[in-house]
């Protein structure tokens, strides 16, 4: 059987596979892990800090490779859940050329809120104190492998080839 993965583990994977230059983490606190961060810059901004609206204002001066956003447990509802849609949401507009979202099982945001936004699940992780049950899902987003290109979406289906490209309506 193959050992669980914890979340220490899934962080230091994707920043060893990433290599970003600059990176942006958006939780309640830096995780110990990140501590010794030898990229150019590091970023935090706290989620008690700041509401969503500022937290987008704080995110969008703050421009990074790589966006790590740590979603707190939260069973309050609807209202969690927009402000973490808009949230992610903006931050995947800003161009952040890679996000990954660590939540729990009792995050705002469920798996289908996650593929609506763009997110693939990259895998389930586990925290490191045995007091915590709850999973940890990993979700990714990235610019460059979000939108597929379609072999039907050429010039060679066009009904005038020669005109591919010019127009956009």
């Amino acid at each position: 059987m193959q050992d669980a993965v914890t979340v220490h583990d899934a962080l230091s994977n994707l920043i060893l596979d990433n290599r970003p230059e600059s990176l942006l983490v958006i939780s309640d606190t830096l995780p110990d892990s990140l501590k010794d961060f030898n990229g150019a810059r590091l970023d935090h901004i706290s989620l008690h800090d700041t509401g969503p609206e500022d937290l987008i204002q704080n995110a969008s001066k703050l421009h990074a490779d790589f966006v790590l956003v740590f979603l707190p447990d939260s069973k309050t509802g609807a209202d969690s859940k927009s402000a973490f849609e808009t949230v992610l949401g903006s931050l995947r507009n800003q161009l952040n050329s890679r996000i990954c979202v660590f939540a729990g099982e009792n995050s705002a945001l469920n798996f289908q809120d996650f593929i609506a936004l763009g997110f693939r699940r990259l895998l389930h992780c586990h925290p490191e104190t045995d007091g915590e049950s709850d999973k940890i899902t990993v979700y990714s987003y990235a610019i460059a492998s979000y939108n597929h290109i379609r072999s039907w979406n050429n010039s060679r289906f066009w009904a005038n080839p020669e005109l591919f490209g010019l127009y956009w309506w």
